[in-house]
Parts: structure tokens; C-alpha cells; sequence
């Protein structure tokens, strides 16, 4: 694999990004109305840059003073040095999307390490996974109409196989990153955004392979602190099947050992033999359910 430290390629390519957004502002909002949650930022601020800051893991800070938005540096070398070269810039862009909607949610830098220092993070891990769906199902969408960097021997053709193909190949390459500052595995709490990751990853592989709906909510996973049951919030508060996933504690622990190990693969054959309801009425409320 051919790898590259062009952090200010990247950098620029996300300038693009954001012109780009502006520019096909009414397709992303017909496409889906949380994009406001990216387009927001791009309104709001005039440029893109890479910068130093006091903590290696601060991932962007919006600066309303100047109108600028700064990536961390670090993060983007870790993209830049440590990703295969066809996914670089859509894992930068995917990471410059998710911290979009950060800035949406009103949840800057100071305010996540606040709330983190509260709990088990439980406070900032909800708005972690909503941040994914919105900012992964947008990037999606511009693969769709050719809109990103994507460097693709093979492109994806259709919104679902670029969905699938991001969750499928992309998303596990980015948890894997070592040291990973932006799908990190030290705690728990941060396996639940992982997991999260995957069982999205499940469903828009099973939509792309026979069709039907796909996650139009994020999902949010919880476990008995024994480890023996597991539940699945969706749309931050409904309970995916209505009950509990899983009562098999052997199971469960197998995952989150996989999980902890960052084997992503392990992890995500174990979810995919977990008994998932289909996405409709059955298994959600009605609001929640979309057809692509």
C-alpha cells in the first residue's frame, strides 16, 4: 500500500468539501434533513485549516472570531500515514463531516472534555454515534454523485453501495488506526460507539445485498454491567426489536473482547450472528423507518 503524508492536500481537499456542500445544499437536504447539521458549519465559517493544539486529541475547533475552522493536525497525519492511499481523503472527509455536526450539536472541544470528565461519557457518546450516521449517510450521498476524493479502483454505483462500501471496508480501517485519536477503544463506554459502527455496518450490507430499508437513526448499544444481556437504542431512545438483542453472555463477551483487541473482523462476524430484526414496523416506530 502506497502511503502518503500530504496533510495539506488533505486540508485543502476538505476547503473543497465544504464548497461543495454549499453548493448542493437543496439535493442534501432532500436527501436527508439532518444535513443541515453539516451545512450549518459551512455557513457559519469561511475556511479550513490544519493546526497544533495543546491537546493531541482535539479534533477540530470552530473559531467564530476569525470565521476558520481547524483540524487537528495530528489526526490528519494519522489519516495521512497510516491509511491505505485509496481511502485517505474519504477518511478525512468523513472525520471532517462527523466534526461538522459537533458543531451543530453545540459541542465544541472544552465542552466534550467537560462532559467527559462526567460519568462514563455516556453524555458525549450518544452525540458521537448520531454524528456518525448524519456525516457517514452524507458522505454516502456525495460518492453517489461523485463528490468526494475517493481514489476507487472499483466505485461503488448507488447511494446504498456507497453507504455499504464506507461501513463495509472504510470504518474498520478507521478504527484500527493506532494510535487512534478519533474512534478510539480505551474504555467501555467507547466500545458502544464501535459497536454501534458495526451493527449500522451490518444493516447497510444486508440492505445493499437484498434490498429494503436502511438505518435512518442512529443506534446506540447497551449491556448489563455483567456483560450477559444486550439491548439496542435507536433513535437515541427506542428499543431496537422492542426487547432485549441477546441474552447469551458468551457471545456478548466475545464481541467486546474483540472489540477491546481492535480485531474488528472478529467483532463483526460475532454481531452479524446476533438475531437482528429487519428495519420496519415491527421492529421500530414508524417515523423511524425509510425506504432509499
Amino acid at each position: 500500500m502506497t502511503m502518503t503524508t500530504d496533510v495539506d492536500g488533505l486540508v485543502d481537499r476538505l476547503n473543497w468539501l465544504r464548497s461543495t456542500v454549499l453548493a448542493r445544499r437543496a439535493e442534501l437536504l432532500a436527501a436527508d434533513s439532518r444535513c443541515e447539521d453539516i451545512i450549518w458549519p459551512c455557513e457559519q465559517h469561511d475556511r479550513v485549516g490544519a493546526a497544533e493544539f495543546d491537546s493531541p486529541n482535539t479534533c477540530l475547533v470552530a473559531e467564530a472570531l476569525t470565521s476558520q475552522l481547524w483540524v487537528g493536525r495530528p489526526v490528519m497525519v494519522d489519516i495521512a500515514t497510516s491509511m491505505p492511499a485509496e481511502l485517505q481523503t474519504l477518511a478525512a472527509e468523513w472525520f471532517f463531516l462527523h466534526q461538522l455536526v459537533h458543531v451543530a450539536q453545540g459541542l465544541g472541544y472544552h465542552d466534550f472534555r467537560t462532559l467527559n470528565r462526567v460519568g462514563n461519557r455516556h453524555e458525549t457518546m450518544r452525540p458521537d454515534c448520531d454524528a456518525d450516521l448524519i456525516s457517514i449517510k452524507t458522505l454516502a450521498w456525495l460518492m453517489t454523485t461523485g463528490d468526494t476524493g475517493a481514489a476507487l479502483t472499483d466505485q461503488p454505483s448507488g447511494y446504498v453501495a456507497c453507504l455499504a462500501y464506507l461501513l463495509d471496508v472504510m470504518a474498520p480501517a478507521m478504527m484500527r488506526l493506532e494510535p487512534n485519536l478519533f474512534i478510539p477503544h480505551r474504555r467501555e463506554i467507547e466500545l458502544k460507539r464501535m459497536f454501534a459502527l458495526l451493527v449500522l455496518r451490518h444493516y447497510a450490507v444486508e440492505a445493499h445485498v437484498a434490498g429494503g430499508p436502511v438505518p435512518d437513526a442512529s443506534f446506540f448499544p447497551w449491556w448489563t454491567e455483567d456483560r450477559t444481556r444486550l439491548y439496542m437504542f435507536v433513535g437515541q431512545v427506542h428499543t431496537l426489536g422492542r426487547g432485549a438483542i441477546s441474552a447469551d453472555a458468551e457471545r456478548l463477551s466475545s464481541v467486546l473482547q474483540a472489540l477491546e483487541a481492535a480485531d474488528i473482523d472478529a467483532a463483526y462476524d460475532q454481531i452479524r450472528t446476533f438475531d437482528w430484526p429487519p428495519l420496519d414496523e415491527a421492529a421500530l416506530p414508524k417515523r423511524l423507518v425509510h425506504q432509499p
